[in-house]
């Protein structure tokens, strides 16, 4: 005979406050309300026993804020802000938001506000893979043929339903098919060679969302259900910034870090194509520039500055590039700037790899390095030091910083689930799951730290310049590191 399960009762039994934070405990999980600023809510949800300390490095303040009160009755529990007010539901725990006039900004479903799932994260083994390697128009890609895989852990798959008023939503990072509000779509948030996934939406109603999860993600707007759908995380974190569209992107500010100054030149006018073959190229179309008098503040090299062959290798093919500090100090004297491609992968054939192969720094079975190690970001950088830094580079443009590009592999263009799903497994086997969003993230940071290092250290090339990144793709907080 078959009997059904009880679920979990998310009725609040008990409520208290520590530490700034005001802690709601039912049978289902644990709701936390923490204040960071007079109209901005962390809000955390877990339905283990207790919240985890994983590294989140997009937010960079969430500082608890004191200047708070709440009240609790029969109904509902109550967190009073200077501009903001919480209220949540003591029969469902849902939270809903009111500015300080009263009027309701954002609310969370009432049936089941959030849905976990609990599931296990695997990655490629340290072992042999069969591979193969395809031509593609973003260059060479190794496919695994029977992934080996082996557990690293335990997440859960998480959806958060709330309920839209009549309002317009913006944002979730750079879609490539371009529509105005995000009402009755569903989008797949996750890197791809043409879109860019940003964990934030904005509302005309007056509020802003930011999701702290570096996993891929799924927006679904519909006439029966409105949902944030979470690949991978250990909880649910919201920031909840209550103001107009300016001071959502303040709050967003506060929350993830200024943008850095760019160099001056980087306002002005850059000029790229696929591609410059060689310097006396370079040199002559900012020649002609001049010549005629079109503003040029910056030039760019597009791939293949390496040997042929020798993808990503990070020095200069000397039969096209005889004189690379030549060429940049020739650009320097008619005060035009030198930007150069640089990528994450590099071919087997190539220096580079072998050092990275030695020193065991690449993600599994491929030769892209691990950006979420420091050493790896150092040895990267270290890379660039050798040749391209002291020869007078002035910024670099981080092609392919969403390494993992399934969509390359079709000569149609699967549908947007089913590619969501590709870029799941494909990223989520060489790349911890529950960060496979955020490679974009951890290598601008190591392109920003090591270069104001070597800034500091007055090493040649790099002293007194600030860094400039041209990358193509991008992860809460990237802003704080010159991109």
């Amino acid at each position: 005979m078959l009997t059904a399960t009880r679920p979990a009762d998310r009725r609040i039994t008990r409520t208290e406050r520590t530490d700034d934070a005001l802690y709601m405990y039912s049978e289902h999980g644990t709701l936390a309300l923490v204040p960071i600023s007079e109209n901005i809510v962390k809000v955390m949800y877990t339905v283990s026993e207790g919240f985890s300390d994983k590294e989140r490095p997009g937010v960079i303040c969430d500082t608890p804020y004191a200047d708070w009160t709440y009240s609790e009755n029969g109904s509902h529990v109550e967190v009073l802000l200077p501009e903001l007010r919480a209220k949540v539901r003591k029969d469902s725990g849902s939270v809903s938001f009111f500015d300080k006039k009263g009027k309701l900004l954002f609310m969370e479903r009432n049936r089941d506000p959030r849905e976990f799932e609990a599931f296990t994260t695997y990655r490629l083994a340290d072992t042999p893979q069969k591979t193969r390697i395809i031509e593609t128009a973003d260059g060479k890609k190794e496919i695994i043929e029977a992934p080996d895989k082996e557990k690293t852990g335990e997440s859960f798959h998480i959806r958060l339903h709330f309920v839209p008023g009549n309002e317009a939503l913006y944002g979730l990072g750079q879609q490539e098919k371009g529509f105005p509000s995000l009402r009755g779509r569903t989008l797949f948030i996750h890197q791809a060679n043409r879109k860019i996934a940003v964990p934030m939406l904005v509302s005309t109603a007056g509020y802003g969302l930011l999701f702290d999860t570096y996993a891929p993600m799924i927006f679904s707007d519909s006439s029966s259900d409105t949902y944030m759908y979470l690949e991978a995380d250990k909880e649910l974190v919201y920031y909840l910034i209550a103001d107009d569209m300016n001071g959502v992107i303040k709050g967003y500010r506060k929350l993830t870090g200024k943008a850095s100054m760019l160099p001056k030149w980087a306002y002005g006018y850059i000029q790229s194509q696929e591609r410059y073959e060689d310097s006396e190229e370079i040199l002559s179309v900012a020649k002609e520039a001049r010549d005629k008098g079109f503003g040029l503040d910056c030039i760019v090299l597009d791939w293949m500055s390496w040997k042929d062959g020798e993808w990503g290798q990070k020095t200069y093919d000397p039969s096209r590039f005889p004189d690379p500090s030549g060429m940049i100090d020739a650009l320097h004297d008619e005060h035009v700037h030198f930007m150069l491609s640089i990528w994450p992968t590099m071919a087997d054939n190539t220096p580079d790899h072998a050092e990275f192969e030695e020193k065991k720094l690449f993600l599994p079975a491929c030769g892209v390095y691990d950006a979420f190690k420091k050493e790896a970001r150092k040895l990267y950088y270290e890379q660039l030091m050798r040749e391209h830094v002291p020869a007078g580079t002035d910024a670099f443009w981080c092609d392919s910083s969403e390494p993992f590009t399934p969509e390359w592999s079709h000569r149609i263009r699967p549908e947007e689930g089913n590619l969501y799903q590709e870029y799941c497994t494909e990223a989520g086997l060489r790349l911890p799951y529950e960060y496979s969003n955020a490679f974009p993230l951890y290598h601008a940071m190591g392109i920003y730290e090591n270069w104001r290092e070597a800034s500091d250290d007055g090493v040649k090339g790099a002293a007194g310049k600030r860094v400039c990144n041209l990358t193509r793709s991008a992860y809460t907080g990237q802003q704080r590191y010159g991109t």
